[in-house]
């Protein structure tokens, strides 16, 4: 059993390299798709209640019955509604144990993962996966996915951010990453590159690979042509368009382009280039969420004359009188048309506890409601302060310039510090660790 959450939490890994890659990069909405395929619900819903019992069952086909898989506890840090500790059992034994920790409200990044395996008298270190954020939030630092040899952590994956720049607004230039070889071994391995229109907005993102013949990055692909619904920065956005072209070796060739219905983002149209235009919709993905922002369901569908259903997969939630979801039911078809859709899991949730306080306000992902920079922008020395509903006590405090340097970090042990001005104008980004949590603000010195 091991081995087989092991392989399939590494796919998991290995799927969402190109999603951490790109983190936020395609705004709110587009992130928010990228989350709905995972089958999570939004961590942005706006429920401030919590179960703390779950039981889960898989759908059997052949006998047409649920079979029971295991209970679930749920242990929330006081902190927040997400930092929490999953213990697993099954018919009452303890299996598994997993210890989760979020990042940059309001999308609450899962940067750190800890599975515990039980071994009859106690907990025992299994994998452990690592994601932090870089300064300016919307993309990730590192990657690491370890695994226990009984003494210490052994890298099986990984990836590191090694070079960016990052223009005078705050918008990365570029990032620059090398992946895990072997212990001690880092090679080149991508290379993001940015663009942004007179109003400062992404217009264009380009995809390179690490060519080891001749020693260079080499286009993969690119997007371009960003239309929006709404621009708010670079990691609050919804999408209207964009398209998406390839490189064949010597230029640029259209493959296809992407709008989405309406504001809403509730369909996704795809067009494919057909040599002289984009020709009519080839794929038509649908989302769906509920009233509170969870997700509801996608339906995958190409066409063939008429649209056929490639691939489905239904979230049906049923609610208390309170509006807590106390069950969750997945029907999905796994992608084959030769099977009718069908009921694939099913989750209980009962006893829920009110969150202690919570950040999920949107547009929010410096996490000012819990501690501000002033004056900001500033000429002399500035002053960091954190609400009353937020722990001050042993934060920590780091200040990055745009080109990653730390220039200044200390301890921040008061409800109020002022901080002296002995910095160049220019952009930096002040970073605060509270306890399990991390939030970044930009401060401009002028």
């Amino acid at each position: 059993m091991k081995n087989l959450l092991f392989i399939s939490v590494l796919i998991l890994f290995l799927v969402s390299e190109n999603l951490c890659a790109q983190r936020m990069l395609h705004g709110a909405v587009k992130e928010m798709q990228l989350n709905k395929k995972s089958g999570n619900r939004n961590p942005q819903s706006s429920l401030s209640m919590r179960p703390v019992f779950e039981t889960d069952s898989f759908y059997d086909v052949t006998a047409s019955a649920w079979d029971y898989t295991g209970d679930k506890l749920h242990t929330y840090y006081q902190s927040n509604c997400l930092d929490s500790v999953v213990t697993e059992t099954y018919m009452g034994s303890n299996t598994y144990r997993f210890t989760y920790q979020y990042e940059g409200a309001p999308y609450f990044y899962n940067t750190y993962q800890l599975t515990q395996t039980w071994d009859g008298s106690a907990w025992q270190n299994y994998l452990l996966y690592i994601n932090p954020s870089l300064p300016f939030s919307c993309f990730y630092d590192y990657i690491y996915n370890l695994q226990w040899n009984g003494f210490s952590w052994d890298t099986t994956y990984g990836r590191k951010t090694t070079q960016y720049a990052v223009d005078g607004y705050g918008n990365p230039i570029f990032i620059e990453r090398k992946k895990y070889v072997s212990p001690g071994v880092w090679v080149n391995y991508m290379r993001w590159d940015f663009g942004y229109d007179t109003n400062h907005q992404l217009n264009m993102q380009e995809y390179s690979r690490w060519d080891t013949a001749v020693s260079q990055f080499n286009p993969i692909y690119r997007e371009i042509n960003y239309t929006y619904n709404n621009y708010t920065s670079l990691c609050v956005y919804s999408l209207a368009s964009y398209e998406y072209q390839t490189w064949d070796g010597s230029q640029w060739q259209n493959n296809s382009k992407y709008f989405y219905r309406n504001q809403n983002a509730d369909t996704l149209f795809i067009l494919n280039w057909n040599g002289s235009s984009y020709s009519d919709s080839s794929q038509m993905i649908v989302y769906e969420q509920d009233l509170d922002g969870n997700f509801a369901g996608e339906a995958d569908y190409y066409y063939n004359g008429s649209w056929v259903l490639d691939y489905f997969d239904w979230h049906y939630f049923t609610y208390d009188i309170n509006n807590n979801i106390i069950r969750d039911e997945n029907d999905n078809d796994f992608y084959s048309t030769a099977d009718s859709i069908f009921p694939n899991t099913v989750a209980l949730y009962s006893n829920f506890q009110p969150c202690a306080y919570t950040v999920n306000v949107p547009g929010n992902e410096s996490g000012e409601n819990f501690w501000k920079i002033y004056p900001n922008p500033t000429t002399d020395n500035f002053t960091i302060t954190f609400s009353n509903q937020s722990p001050s006590i042993h934060n920590q405090l780091k200040i990055y310039d745009v080109t990653g340097r730390i220039v200044h970090e200390q301890k921040l042990n008061n409800q109020s510090t002022v901080i002296n001005n002995q910095f160049s104008s220019g952009v930096y980004f002040v970073r605060v660790s509270c306890g399990e949590r991390v939030f970044t603000q930009k401060l401009v010195i002028q």
